[in-house]
């Protein structure tokens, strides 16, 4: 299958009067073609000249919740001003692709980004504000970009990894690793993009569809990354997914992390090793930092394979 964009083997229509969410305007048509470029096919302006058609039916809303009001400051016993702030959304909706005489396919897509417990700025005040296009990455991207991979192949969905658009990147990683099945020759695209691409969800994605995929080629570059990643997410992505893939390798790494990092890549760093090892030291840095020092092998474990 061709994945050069100047030679489209079929065109497409995307639904512009479906792009509308209470007062936001969200790319829909755009994240499609460009995904869509990939598996050489266009999205075209209508419906008349197209092959096909695909059909995106999306409905969401934002979320309010009250919080201080920021840059104030009160005396003791003042009650603090509140502000509500629309800090969280949720979208769904389904995506069909519906070709002439062939039987329509409909994935559904949804998501949520709950508001958060605190904010320092004002920057949610209408429900225009709210964080619809975060979704639109984490939520429908992927679903498309799966829909690509099980009707085109995985060609496509790996060449998106090195797309312009972070967007379209990230929808590729993820759509990876919910077929993990169908990608084990994604593996060294994914390994590419945790360690070189420029943005933080993409890494983040990679670390996750790697761990889901579960092949020991990637469990040096996970190494690597929880040794050297500065964002905490990615790291914490990269230590479940050490745990995941099982590699007595990944042993004493963990141990370090489990001593020194943030709470939550900690806490992640003593699940996996509890997995890879199969021993039960608690939440005790030390008492595994013991355990390896006095010789710890896979044998003492519960995978093949020894110290490397």
């Amino acid at each position: 299958m061709s994945v050069a964009p100047e030679s489209p083997s079929k065109s497409y229509t995307a639904d512009r009067a479906q792009n509308a969410i209470e007062d936001v305007q969200l790319p829909f048509a755009a994240l499609t073609r460009d995904l869509l470029k990939f598996a050489a096919i266009e999205v075209s302006a209508g419906k008349e000249e197209a092959d096909a058609v695909i059909l995106i039916d999306v409905e969401g809303s934002a979320l309010a919740q009250s919080y201080a009001a920021p840059d104030e400051r009160h005396s003791v016993g003042d009650s603090t001003p509140r502000i509500r702030q629309f800090a969280g959304a949720r979208l769904w909706g389904t995506l069909s692709l519906q070709p002439p005489n062939v039987t329509i396919h409909t994935r559904a897509f949804q998501g949520t980004i709950a508001p958060p417990a605190r904010i320092v700025r004002a920057v949610y005040m209408s429900p225009g504000d709210a964080p619809f296009a975060d979704l639109l990455r984490t939520c429908f991207g992927p679903e498309l970009a799966g829909m690509i991979l099980t009707l085109y192949g995985i060609e496509p969905v790996v060449a998106a990894l090195t797309s312009d658009s972070p967007v379209v990147r990230n929808s590729a990683a993820v759509a990876l690793g919910r077929q993990p099945e169908k990608a084990a020759t994604a593996v060294e695209p994914l390994i590419a993009a945790l360690e070189t691409d420029g943005d933080i969800l993409v890494r983040e994605s990679a670390a996750w569809s790697l761990g889901r995929i579960g092949d020991a080629r990637a469990v040096e570059p996970l190494i690597n990354c929880v040794q050297r990643e500065f964002d905490r997410d990615v790291r914490e992505r990269a230590v479940t997914a050490l745990g995941e893939i099982g590699d007595f390798r990944a042993v004493e790494t963990l141990i370090n992390v489990a001593g020194r990092d943030a709470q939550e890549v900690r806490s992640k760093a003593m699940k996996a090793l509890r997995s890879i090892t199969g021993q039960q030291f608690g939440a005790n840095p030390n008492r595994w930092g013991a355990w390896w020092s006095e010789g710890a092998t896979a044998d003492s474990g519960n995978v093949p394979g020894g110290r490397h």
